[in-house]
């Protein structure tokens, strides 16, 4: 940001400055209400619960950050690692049992698995990494 702005006054001035400012500020503003707007949606869901869980898990890419995930599942998922430790794990749930599993380093998405319940037998597919 420093960067743009030193170009902006270097080239321009002082209305450069202004102009430059004023875009930077748009942005932040824009990436804050986004991210409002996908935690106001989560938080009126229940915590961990998804639609479905073998559609999120077929939705899910390494490298996605948390709050794309979140926006995919509209709620906030189970923590099931130690508050502050790296990777974070959370879990989402469908109505039928079925639930996902996602691992986190640094706030992107590192691998993720699915446990589908099925007629009273429960299968595990292996972890999903291509």
């Amino acid at each position: 940001m420093a960067l743009v702005l030193w170009g902006a006054w270097r080239q321009y001035g002082g209305l450069g400055l202004l102009l430059a400012f004023s875009m930077l500020m748009f942005w932040l503003t824009i990436q804050f209400s986004q991210t409002l707007r996908v935690l106001k949606r989560a938080a009126s869901q229940p915590k961990g619960s998804v639609a479905h869980a073998l559609k999120l898990h077929v939705k899910l890419k390494p490298g996605m950050k948390l709050l794309e995930v979140i926006g995919l599942t509209g709620s906030l998922g189970e923590m099931l690692s130690e508050p502050d430790t790296q990777p974070e794990v959370f879990r989402w749930s469908d109505a039928s049992g079925s639930s996902v599993t996602a691992h986190f380093l640094d706030g992107r998405l590192l691998e993720h698995h699915i446990v589908r319940v099925q007629a009273d037998t429960e299968r595990t597919d292996g972890p999903h990494n291509p």
